[in-house]
């Protein structure tokens, strides 16, 4: 699963850079194009001005028309360049949000946890990771139906974001698992654990099929703090040996 994550994180990086490099390329295009063709324009109507004072006044209106037509074409080819850009500009917007946003839950993914971890890494902020797990989750899918598991993944992922500080970062880990980067000491981090997991336990209500249903749930919880020296790469690899309980 991590390969997988790293191999699209890759993938999503190179089209991403592609994209920025094609936004450089057209507002270049549409500087270039201003300053130069506003300096052909001048000296085009100096022409027209001799032309005038030469007497050759159907001359100079036939080329005076012929400039203002070449400043309309200017006109929408920088508008079209423009609008080109926007477009990229939204898509890349919505890509990137589409990226790193988990589609159900709507806190971080997991490739933005490896974008989250690299950057407080490369800072060297001391931080902890907080593992929640909901205990028996399958069986709660089986009895009462997909449908109702995915609301209440909603509805934790919730009271978690609720939970944590706007300095932090909650992403879903891996199914019914979520994970906090929490920039505190491990014993801060071993207190707030404790409490967030008894916060995230408990009576839920969901309503699938226009019944409403009471789900009790069981939080467990594992946490680490990152090593001195240690990389994004090696604590996502250690994060595969955080075993809640």
């Amino acid at each position: 699963m991590t390969a997988f994550a790293e191999k699209a994180r890759s993938l999503y990086i190179s089209r991403t850079e592609a994209v920025h490099k094609s936004l450089e390329l057209l507002a270049d295009l549409g500087d270039s194009l201003t300053p130069q063709d506003n300096e052909n324009f001048k000296t085009l109507f100096a022409v027209c001005g001799r032309l005038e004072a030469l007497g050759k006044i159907s001359e100079a209106t036939a080329l005076r028309s012929g400039i203002n037509a070449l400043a309309k074409e200017r006109e929408a080819v920088i508008e079209g360049l423009q609008g080109q850009v926007q477009m990229l500009e939204n898509g890349l917007q919505t890509s990137e949000m589409l990226t790193s946003t988990d589609a159900l839950t709507g806190v971080g993914s997991r490739s933005e946890l490896e974008h989250q971890l690299a950057a407080r890494v490369k800072v060297n902020k001391a931080f902890c990771l907080l593992l929640f797990d909901i205990v028996r989750f399958q069986a709660v899918n089986l009895k009462h139906g997909n449908a109702c598991g995915d609301e209440l993944l909603k509805q934790v992922a919730a009271r978690l974001s609720n939970q944590i500080r706007t300095r932090d970062f909650v992403c879903r880990w891996n199914g019914d698992e979520f994970l906090v980067i929490m920039e505190c000491d491990l014993d801060n981090a071993t207190r707030r654990c404790r409490q967030i997991s008894q916060w995230l336990s408990g009576p839920y209500r969901v309503k699938v099929d226009a019944q409403e249903l009471r789900v009790d749930l069981q939080m467990s919880s594992d946490l680490t703090e990152r090593r001195a020296k240690e990389d994004a790469h090696a604590l996502i690899q250690r994060l595969t040996e955080l075993r809640p309980c």
